[in-house]
C-alpha cells in the first residue's frame, strides 16, 4: 500500500478477500500467510487471493515443525507468534493487518526486530483508526479493529460473519461499482 486508500477500495477490497477466504475456510482451508502480496486485484476489480503454498486443513493448522513458525510477522496474529495451531480467527487477524494498512497507509506494528514485532501483536494496543482516517465509515472501522482483537475468541466465529458485517456496511451505490 503506498499511502491511504479511498474507503469504498478498501470496502471492495475486503468485501473480495474476506469473501475468498470464507469460502477457503467452509472447505476447511486456512491460509496462514495473509499478506498484501498475496491479494491481486485484477483490471476488472476482482479481488484474489493466491499462494496457498502454506496453507493447511483446519485440522493440522499448527507448526510445521518443532519450534518453527510459518507466517510473516508483520500480518501474523498473536497465536500465530506463539506457535500455537491456528485457525479461521488467525487469517481474520492477517486480514485485519492489511484492512488498518490500507485505510491508515502503514501497518498498525512496526519494530526494527521480528521479537519487537511479535511483542506488539501480543500486546500492543490497536492505534486508533478513527482519529487517522474520520472520513472511513465507522463499521468498517469496527470490523478492522474486531478482527485485530489479540484474544482470537473476540474475532468472528466465522468469517463468514466477517463477510456479513462488511456486506452490511453503508456504501453508496456509486462506491459498490468502484
Amino acid at each position: 500500500v503506498q499511502g491511504p486508500l479511498p474507503a469504498p477500495v478498501v470496502w471492495h477490497v475486503m468485501r473480495g478477500w474476506v469473501g475468498a477466504l470464507a469460502h477457503a475456510h467452509e472447505h476447511g482451508i486456512i491460509h496462514r500467510d495473509i499478506k498484501g502480496a498475496n491479494i491481486l486485484v485484477d483490471v476488472e476489480g476482482r479481488v484474489i487471493v493466491s499462494d496457498f503454498g502454506v496453507a493447511r486443513a483446519l485440522e493440522d493448522a499448527s507448526m510445521t515443525a518443532s519450534g518453527s513458525v510459518i507466517g510473516t510477522p508483520y500480518f501474523m496474529s498473536p497465536e500465530q507468534c506463539a506457535g500455537k495451531k491456528v485457525g479461521p480467527q488467525t487469517d481474520q487477524y492477517s486480514l485485519g493487518v492489511l484492512g488498518f494498512q490500507m485505510l491508515a497507509g502503514h501497518i498498525p506494528y512496526d519494530a526494527e526486530t521480528i521479537a519487537a514485532v511479535m511483542h506488539h501483536h501480543f500486546f500492543t494496543p490497536i492505534p486508533p483508526l478513527g482519529s487517522v482516517r474520520p472520513d472511513a465509515p465507522q463499521q468498517l472501522i469496527d470490523v478492522v479493529n474486531r478482527a485485530l482483537a489479540k484474544n482470537p475468541k473476540q474475532r468472528y466465529g466465522t468469517t463468514q460473519e466477517m463477510l456479513e458485517a462488511i456486506e452490511a456496511i453503508p456504501i453508496t451505490d456509486a462506491d459498490r461499482r468502484w
